[in-house]
């Protein structure tokens, strides 16, 4: 018998993270970041949102399959809120936690992107340049993970505060 701390039923995949961001370098760090918080979760990584949205839509129709989260950035093909509004059309995924992140967004598209999510709780909005802990705090808390040290704080409220922050 294989003893693996992620299996998963036979007809249940592993979570997946959809990353879409048009800069090499962001998408190999934000795989990073998220691999730290997910490592149970095969990611799946894109330049461009057109193929990123075609692979959700894949997912959606797949029994057993979960899309965790999905990463976007203001992209130049396929805009991250084209991306954003593809994602959410899609049954079953109007919920998945969505987090866009962007540097120097115009501020007519920062608008729409406002209306577009305002009611929306489960999409975050990081500006860019942004930390390994930025992103750590702002993911987290879109997923509901708690630390493992938030968790024992939440059973015994007089438990000393730890600070749960990485840095580099």
């Amino acid at each position: 018998m294989e003893n693996n701390r992620f299996s998963f039923p036979r007809f249940q995949k592993p979570p997946v993270a959809i990353i879409a961001d048009d800069d090499g370098a962001i998408r190999d760090l934000v795989e990073n970041f998220v691999q730290t918080i997910l490592p149970e979760a095969s990611i799946s990584s894109h330049e461009d949102g057109l193929p990123a949205l075609q692979e959700v839509q894949s997912l959606a129709k797949t029994i057993g399959s979960s899309v965790r989260m999905i990463y976007s950035d203001q992209m130049m093909k396929t805009h991250g809120l084209d991306f954003y509004k593809g994602v959410r059309r899609i049954p079953g995924l109007k919920n998945t936690p969505f987090l866009m992140a962007s540097g120097g967004m115009p501020s007519s598209l920062r608008e729409e992107l406002s209306r577009a999510t305002e009611n929306d709780e489960n999409f975050r909005f990081l500006e860019k340049p942004f930390g390994l802990a930025q992103f750590t705090e702002v993911t987290k808390g879109l997923l509901g993970v708690r630390s493992s040290i938030q968790r024992i704080q939440g059973k015994n409220p007089s438990a000393p505060k730890v600070i749960d922050k990485i840095d580099f």
